[in-house]
């Protein structure tokens, strides 16, 4: 089974991937081809030693990643910003194959 986990904020200090990080060793355990679709990738490095593919909207060293972390400092904007980071999450997969190629698509 495939199973698509989108998780837009992983990269957000004060948000942990703890739940993304169990639940993908969770169900690589049972079998599951896990993919992972995150915004600007995740603070914590626990993706690196998982067969699991790790795609993101933007490089973690972007400089486009820069601007959306001045972009939520404003209070009035951080709602706006937060919709358009998940938004763009989702690019991530219906850029690479579409959300058709996913038997379980989970946004965390």
């Amino acid at each position: 089974m495939k199973i698509l986990l989108v998780q837009p904020f992983g990269h957000c200090t004060g948000h942990h991937s703890i739940y993304t990080e169990k639940l993908t060793k969770a169900l690589i355990k049972t079998g599951q081809e896990v993919h992972l679709a995150t915004f600007s990738g995740f603070i914590e490095q626990w993706t690196e030693n998982l067969p699991v593919q790790h795609k993101s909207f933007l490089s973690p060293v972007s400089k486009f990643k820069s601007f959306f972390i001045r972009l939520r400092k404003f209070e009035k904007l951080f709602p706006v910003v937060a919709t358009i980071e998940s938004l763009l999450t989702f690019l991530v997969p219906v850029r690479a194959k579409g959300l058709n190629h996913y038997d379980v698509i989970h946004v965390i």
